[in-house]
Parts: structure tokens; sequence; C-alpha cells
């Protein structure tokens, strides 16, 4: 989710351990969008561990064969990680972490009302936890 779904992310850093960032991507349904900060506990070491919070799309429904049903939604998500630094370049590394959604309102009216829905056969229950990946690479260094 920090790079909006299936997608890419740009970050600035105004201090060494403070990461700002803004992600646009794919996620299933259309755009999703997401901006905000990292905070890296430990620095300059092979692995790092960070938390990290956002406000953004964190949660979607889609349901196969009824598209007037799919729609993405807003909210605030927090969670930590860890980072693995490359050896051969400076700002070269992944990122791997776990959120906690604070899933909107209307998501859960939305969803709430599907699963009464006797027309919807199937459906996933959203997790509650989520995890996400990304390979980072840098655009400057400055």
């Amino acid at each position: 989710m920090p790079y909006g779904g299936y997608g890419g992310r740009i970050t600035f850093n105004p201090a060494s351990q403070l990461a700002l960032f803004g992600g646009v991507g794919y996620n299933l349904v259309g755009a999703g969008y997401n901006a905000g900060m990292q905070y890296l506990v430990s620095s300059k070491k092979q692995t790092e561990f960070f938390l990290t919070a956002m406000y953004g799309y964190n949660s979607v429904i889609k349901i196969s064969g009824a598209d007037t049903y799919n729609d993405s939604y807003n909210g605030f998500s927090a969670g930590a990680g860890v980072r693995v630094n490359s050896n051969r370049k400076k700002g070269v590394f992944w990122d791997f972490g776990v959120l906690i959604p604070a899933r909107s309102s209307e998501f859960q009216d939305d969803w709430d009302s599907l699963k009464k829905n006797p027309y919807i056969e199937s459906l996933n229950k959203p997790l509650p936890v989520l995890i996400f990946a990304g390979f980072n690479f840098p655009i400057s260094t400055m």
C-alpha cells in the first residue's frame, strides 16, 4: 500500500531517519494513492527496522461479474517493517512490512450490505493485517 497498490512511490528524506512519501498505483479496481511517513528506528545498518503511518487507500471491494459493487476506500494505516539495504549501491533497498488499516465506516457499511446480498455467492473476509513489499532505487543522491 505505500506504493499505491501495484505501483511506485516517490520519497523525500528531510532527515537521515525520516522519509516522507507518496505512492500511486493500481489497486485492482482503479488508481490507488497513499501519502505518509517512515521513521527508521535503527540507521546505517544492512538491515533497518522502521515504523510507518499513512493515509490513502487501505481497502478494496472487487466482485467478479458485478463491477457496480467494486470500489476503493481510503483511511489511515500504521505499521512496521524491515528495510534491507544493498551492499553495492547507496539508496537501493527492499522494504518488507505489515500494516494495520483503520477501515472507513463507508467500507464497513458496503461490506455488511454485500454479506446480506443473496446474489453474492462468496466473499473473502478482509484481512486485519496487510503485508507489503517493495524494491527502492534512488532517482537522485543529492
